[in-house]
């Protein structure tokens, strides 16, 4: 079962949806993009080949605490209030992401 809220799967959920299946899911850097060879340089110092290129990257909610802010969706919350926020930087976790963007 995945977890209700969130966006961080675990790579056992992520299978159970048959993901795998489908897309290739690396957890690396990217160093380098090269469009016209449609490839990649990942911070492994080898080159991925591809034909259709996803990029996903988020924050997550400790990345933001460690910088003294909170994602710009928990501004409606008044448990946030007096918390510093930048307009437009969403952390993945936020549970108000999509009301923000409906």
């Amino acid at each position: 079962l995945l977890r209700p809220l969130t966006t961080n799967y675990t790579m056992e959920e992520l299978k159970s949806l048959m993901i795998d299946a489908r897309v290739t899911v690396f957890d690396a850097k990217m160093v380098k993009l090269d469009k016209k060879s449609k490839r990649i340089l990942l911070d492994k110092n080898s080159y991925l080949s591809f034909d259709i290129l996803v990029i996903a990257v988020g924050l997550i909610d400790t990345q933001l605490q460690t910088l003294g802010l909170i994602s710009a969706g928990l501004t409606r919350s008044p448990h946030y209030l007096e918390k510093k926020h930048i307009r437009g930087v969403y952390s993945i976790d936020d549970p108000y992401l999509y009301q923000e963007f409906a």
